[in-house]
C-alpha cells in the first residue's frame, strides 16, 4: 500500500503540473508584453506616469514566477505557500487595477472608443472571472500541498 502512495507522489498531481504550465504561460505572456514597445506607449496614454510603476510590478512578478517554478519542480518545502501568496498578490492587483480603470475611465473610453457602460461591464466581468480562476488555482495547489517535501 505504501508503495502505491509513493509511486503516485513521484508522478506529481495533475493540478501541480497545471499550475507549472500556467506559470510558464504567465512568464511568456509578461516577456511578450514587455518586449512590445507599443505597449509602453499605450500604458503611458492610459495610466500616465503610473505606467512605469506597472512595468516594475510586472518585472517583480516575472522574477517571482521564475523562483516559484524552480521551487515547484524541486518540490521544496513551503513552495505551495509562496505560490498562494503570489496569487493573493495578483488578486489584489486585479482589484487595484479595476479601481484604476474606474478612476481613469475617461481615458479608457476615449482610447477604446466605446461607451462607459459596455466598457465597465466588460472589465468588471473579466476581472471577476480572473479572480475566480486565481481562486481555483489556489484551491488546486492547496489541495495537493502534500506533494511537497515536509
Amino acid at each position: 500500500m505504501k508503495f502505491k502512495k509513493q509511486q503516485k507522489k513521484d508522478r506529481g498531481p495533475i493540478a501541480i503540473i497545471f499550475a507549472i504550465i500556467w506559470m510558464f504561460y504567465m512568464i511568456l505572456h509578461i516577456i511578450g508584453k514587455k518586449l512590445d514597445p507599443s505597449r509602453l506607449d499605450i500604458s503611458k496614454t492610459l495610466y500616465g506616469n503610473f505606467a512605469i510603476f506597472d512595468y516594475f510590478i510586472d518585472f517583480l512578478i516575472l522574477i517571482a514566477l521564475c523562483i516559484i517554478i524552480f521551487l515547484f519542480i524541486k518540490r521544496k518545502y513551503n513552495s505551495w505557500k509562496y505560490f498562494i501568496y503570489l496569487i493573493g498578490f495578483l488578486i489584489i492587483g486585479v482589484v487595484v487595477g479595476e479601481f484604476l480603470v474606474i478612476l481613469w475611465l475617461k481615458n479608457f473610453v476615449t482610447f477604446f472608443q466605446t461607451s462607459k457602460t459596455s466598457f465597465l461591464a466588460t472589465t468588471i466581468s473579466t476581472s471577476i472571472l480572473l479572480i475566480l480562476f486565481y481562486l481555483f488555482l489556489i484551491y488546486l495547489v492547496y489541495k495537493n500541498k502534500d506533494y511537497f517535501e515536509k
